[in-house]
């Protein structure tokens, strides 16, 4: 080849060529030794050639370089770039140098088909004043789409997708979320799926990793988390399994599952409250602090027992031999409760709501208690009040005596005889035809305060009234003080009738003949002139009050069952099971109590209107010693014995008065009604047995207190003054309140009701037309009755009337149950003065008449002193009468009849029991 050192080619026209420079020359970049290639007649050098580098619009430095002096525009005619593919004024492909402003920018881009004619790859090299990225938030590259930032890297290292300032190493945004996907190539059983670690360079870049591994099939994973504890290696602290399972510590085999060392494992709390699971090799507990102190359930996989604490303490316990409660389970008669503790040590309550709650109370001593409240809720106060005040115990059983106290029913006064007829067999009841049945009963002497009860059963509405009861002589307004009866629409009503001309209606406005049993009430309170309040009650809720009642005035009268007072009309037809009548006004929760089923409490049962206090110690007439007079630490208690007299309390001491020992009877009801004038100061309360009424009385006039003896051991009554007290007191009476006349089925018999009050007043029926049936009775037997009480024996010379006699000891008890009368007797030191020797000698008093039929009981008899002369002795009744004689039977001989002779004066003693048949 030629030699061109330092030779120029030119054109025959202006220069357009020129070759200038040393061929030989092998120096790099030397571009005195270059080959130039120039163009124009300005010897403009756009190429410059050395042997290993090309230059284009300068000196080389590279193997290729390309200098311009015009910024990168891709929107006009390609100064200063590179391009590809077909000349044209859009470039089809492009690697672009432009310079805005200080920055040296390097854009690659495709410009036809999408018509983007902005940069797809775009570097921002550096500054133009050669330092380095200054600001380090500005953008060193990106890739765009139509002008859109689709991945930025800042100058700083951080890296956006979809952002185009990241604030974090890499920043993700997306308009509907971002996602990044983890994935192997193909499908397994159980390998990694993808993992992301946490770590620190300098130390260990692996400090805790989640990982995904398929989870024992190629379309299922599971999610395990893996933490490094100091000292120790990375190791899995938790799983959630491709079913949702979670596991701490453990492979889940439960929706949660927690494993650790022994002791507390896992804590729930707000920050307040904590509940605690703690679990060693012998226990598992739930507590409610970390220090296991206070309130847990451990349940003791070594005894096989849940444990219940309360403030640190055990308080139940239940294992596979029973449940203990202050106690272990006691396994010696395999109970499946054991109670233990202090008195009480368990109460049973039932509240649902507060109008119907049953209590129970088993205390330590064994003694065992039930209470019923019907109306209020309950107060636990203290430890002596469990039921608030007004509560009393309805049914104990003693622990020490085994006996059984009822108190609001019969057994309690029944020696421990239950009551067998009454409680278990049908209950019998009486039948009026609505014609003229009728029951009357003995004359009662009843109070201003009343309280009547009656079950009822009708179906059968009049065209005149239907009267259940009523009480007094003659069908008149003054004859006549209160009337239950069945109006002619089926209604139940209540007549109170004090004055001439007056009736106190009370409508119930309830149907009540609709065949169905009722319980009807009455009571009657207060008021001497026009202030009296009548209501009546239907099932045991009160329908219709009368406030305007007149004139209560205490009268005699009897009990008209059935019928009106004089037999006249207003006959009953329907039944009627049982009545009480009362000298009290009953509240609205007695009233319940007794619709319920409840039986007459104690505290009103042996109720009657007979004054304990009498004569002259009432009036204070004269000072009989009766009362023991007591001021305590003030002035006088006096009896100024006069006809006009009075007791005249002077400063007397609060606690102090009119007292006198065993007057009344323990947990009993009483009215104690007094007249107070010359009233200075303090006031009165009644006292007795440890208790007293609510409030005291501290004004003049007449004056009615009721209450309850306590069950203490004090057994004095006392008239106590409340404060230091000075007045006078006049007309004293304290009188037992309750039920003074009580008829049930019990009673009922073919010829009488029964009263169960012990006040005798029972129902007289009269055999033929005007008998009501008796209905519900037992099989072959016309009436069921259960009674029992005493009776006095009487030495005479008849089976009735004839010459009667007396002896130094004359008692007897008997029970009756159906027709059988059961009796014992004892007469001591007999006195036949008076009698005819040679007469039979008869036992008269007997409770019952003897059936007619009847000629011997069964029964023992022992005589003394008495002269027969037979083998033995029986007994025999006389039938149709009340009496008894004694039949004295010879060896093989005929029997005969001990007579008054033989029966010697004065020192003959009988003993016997026997039983008979009543008519």
């Amino acid at each position: 080849m030629a030699s061109l050192t330092g030779s120029t080619i030119a054109s025959s026209y202006t220069s357009l060529l020129k070759l200038d420079g040393n061929t030989a020359s092998t120096a790099d970049g030397d571009g005195s030794n270059a080959i130039q290639v120039k163009t124009g007649d300005n010897d403009a050098t756009p190429l410059y050639l050395n042997t290993d580098r090309l230059g284009i619009g300068g000196q080389p430095l590279s193997a290729l370089m390309v200098q311009t002096t015009n910024a990168l525009d891709v929107t006009t005619a390609p100064t200063g770039s590179i391009s590809f593919g077909s000349p044209s004024s859009t470039l089809q492909g492009a690697i672009s140098g432009r310079q805005t402003s200080n920055t040296t920018a390097l854009h690659l881009m495709g410009s036809g088909a999408d018509g983007n004619t902005s940069g797809d790859m775009i570097f921002n090299v550096r500054e133009n004043d050669n330092s380095t990225f200054a600001t380090l938030t500005n953008s060193a590259f990106k890739f765009q789409h139509f002008s859109t930032d689709l991945v930025t890297i800042l100058r700083n290292g951080n890296v956006g997708i979809g952002e185009n300032s990241p604030n974090q190493l890499l920043h993700l945004k997306a308009t509907n979320g971002s996602e990044m996907v983890l994935q192997r190539t193909s499908g397994d059983t159980s390998n990694l799926l993808g993992g992301i670690h946490f770590g620190n360079s300098d130390v260990d870049e692996y400090l805790s990793s989640i990982y995904s591994y398929q989870d024992g099939a190629t379309d299922s994973a599971y999610l395990s988390f893996h933490t490094e504890v100091t000292g120790g290696a990375k190791a899995e602290r938790m799983r959630i399994t491709s079913a949702g399972l979670v596991g701490i510590g453990a492979t889940p085999i439960l929706p949660l599952t927690v494993q650790g060392a022994s002791g507390n494992i896992a804590n729930f709390t707000n920050g307040t409250n904590s509940l605690v699971a703690y679990v060693d090799n012998s226990n598992v507990q739930i507590a409610n602090n970390t220090a296991l102190d206070a309130e847990k359930i451990n349940m003791s996989t070594a005894n096989n027992a849940i444990e219940f604490y309360q403030g640190g303490s055990k308080k139940m316990t239940l294992t596979s031999t029973g449940l203990g409660i202050g106690a272990s389970p006691q396994t010696a008669l395999s109970p499946n409760l054991t109670i233990e503790g202090a008195s009480p040590a368990l109460i049973l309550r039932d509240s649902n709501s507060l109008a119907n709650n049953f209590y129970t109370i088993y205390s330590a001593n064994g003694d065992i208690e039930h209470y019923f409240d019907h109306e209020k809720s309950v107060s636990f106060a203290t430890t002596t009040d469990y039921f608030g005040s007004g509560e009393s115990t309805k049914l104990k059983i003693d622990g020490a005596t085994g006996n059984s106290d009822f108190q609001g029913n019969y057994i309690v006064n029944e020696q421990g005889r239950q009551n067998h007829v009454a409680n278990t067999m049908s209950s019998p009841y009486y039948r009026f035809d609505g014609v003229d049945d009728l029951i009357t009963t003995g004359t009662y002497a009843y109070h201003e305060d009343v309280t009547v009860t009656a079950w009822v059963r009708s179906e059968n509405p009049s065209s005149a009234r239907q009267e259940i009861i009523s009480l007094g002589n003659n069908y008149s307004a003054s004859d006549t003080d209160w009337i239950l009866y069945l109006d002619t629409d089926g209604t139940y009503n209540g007549d109170v009738l004090r004055e001439s001309g007056y009736h106190g209606y009370i409508d119930s406005g309830v149907n009540v003949c609709d065949g169905k049993w009722h319980h009807l009430a009455l009571t009657v309170s207060g008021g001497t002139s026009t202030d009296g309040v009548a209501i009546v009650y239907v099932n045991g809720v009160a329908k219709a009050t009368n406030s305007s009642i007149r004139n209560f005035t205490a009268e005699n009268g009897e009990f008209h069952i059935g019928a009106r007072v004089d037999g006249g009309g207003h006959q009953l037809n329907g039944e009627i099971a049982g009545i009480t009548v009362w000298n009290k006004t009953a509240t609205a929760t007695e009233i319940k109590e007794l619709y319920s089923g409840a039986s007459v409490p104690f505290k009103y049962k042996g109720a009657n209107q007979t004054s304990l206090v009498t004569g002259d110690d009432s009036t204070f007439a004269s000072d009989t010693g009766f009362w023991t007079k007591n001021a305590g630490s003030g002035t006088s208690v006096t009896i100024n014995n006069s006809s006009n007299g009075l007791a005249s309390y002077n400063a007397v001491q609060s606690g102090y008065g009119l007292q006198r020992a065993n007057l009344v009877e323990k947990a009993k009801a009483y009215r104690v009604t007094f007249t107070i004038s010359n009233y200075s100061a303090g006031g009165i309360k009644a006292y007795a047995w440890g208790a007293r009424s609510s409030s005291a009385v501290s004004s003049n006039g007449t004056h009615n207190v009721e209450f309850v003896a306590g069950s203490l051991t004090d057994t004095s009554f006392w008239l106590e003054a409340s404060g230091t007290t000075t007045l006078d007191i006049d007309n004293l009476t304290v009188t037992p309140i309750g039920a003074v006349a009580e008829y049930d089925g019990s009673g009922i018999a073919s010829d009488k009701w029964l009263d169960k009050s012990g006040n005798d007043l029972h129902g007289t029926i009269t055999a033929g037309a005007t008998a009501p049936t008796v209905e519900n009775a037992p099989a072959n037997d016309d009436g069921l009755v259960y009674d029992e009480g005493t009776w006095t024996p009487l030495p005479a010379d008849a089976s009735s009337g004839g010459n009667t006699a007396s002896a130094g000891t004359a008692t007897g008890y008997y029970t009756r149950i159906g027709r059988m009368v059961y009796c014992e007797f004892n007469l001591v030191n007999i006195n036949t003065t008076g009698m005819t020797s040679g007469n039979d000698f008869f036992v008269q008093g007997l409770p019952y008449v003897v059936a007619s039929h009847a000629s011997h009981a069964h029964g023992s008899v022992a005589l003394e002193n008495v002269n027969f002369t037979g083998e033995y002795v029986t007994i025999s009744p006389a039938g149709g009468t009340s009496a008894i004689r004694f039949a004295e039977v010879p060896d093989n001989s005929n029997i005969d009849i001990v007579i008054v002779s033989e029966i010697n004066d004065d020192s003959a003693d009988i003993y016997g029991h026997f039983s008979y048949m009543v008519t």
